[in-house]
């Protein structure tokens, strides 16, 4: 089944002199405004993607930072954890052994208030950072969480720019594209002369 596409209306400030190179843009390769702002966007969040590895344990131990459950193992490629609330203290056991290090904790305790709480967090982020983004299941995640754009990627509109000015010399037969970006149009008003 496919999913529902969800748009909201966000408002940002950007540079005189970048909006008007944007709309300038638009025209050149006759595409709406905002859909090269959202191209941006995209591609700055998956060049940025690695810093949301950090929340990987975070979402996978939701349930027991909510306190919905009491205990929780994660059992993952080089890495396993043991987080337990025993109603005095939150304790945490966990081994990271990936090739390049090993590093163990047995009996970490937390205390068990909200300021705990916010510690296992800071610990759960440091030790995905420490599991790497190359486990597998850190890419999966990413992959699953990024997934709006992947499944948009096919979508998004990659201008050749060698390939426009082969065109434009005739080196290279014109394809749609090119006539795209050429075409002159004038508004419904406008007469010829």
């Amino acid at each position: 089944m496919l999913s529902k596409k969800i748009s909201i209306q966000k408002s940002f400030r950007i540079e005189a002199n970048m909006e008007s190179d944007l709309e300038a843009l638009s025209v050149k390769l006759n595409r709406p405004q905002n859909e090269l702002v959202n191209v941006a966007l995209n591609q700055l969040l998956l060049d940025n993607m690695g810093w949301f590895a950090e929340d990987y344990l975070i979402d996978l131990c939701m349930d027991f930072l909510e306190k919905k459950v009491a205990e929780v193992k994660i059992d993952i490629t080089g890495f396993k954890l043991h987080l337990r609330d025993t109603g005095k203290a939150i304790k945490i056991d966990y081994v990271i052994d990936n090739n390049s290090f090993i590093e163990k904790c047995q009996n970490g305790i937390f205390i068990n208030d909200e300021m705990g709480y916010a510690m296992i967090k800071n610990e759960l982020k440091e030790i995905a950072l420490k599991i790497g983004i190359d486990s597998p299941e850190i890419q999966e995640y990413l992959h699953n969480r990024f997934g709006y754009i992947y499944s948009n990627e096919r979508n998004i509109y990659k201008f050749d720019r060698e390939k426009f000015i082969r065109q434009s010399v005739g080196e290279e037969p014109m394809d749609s594209e090119y006539r795209a970006i050429t075409e002159v149009s004038f508004p419904a008003n406008h007469q010829e002369d």
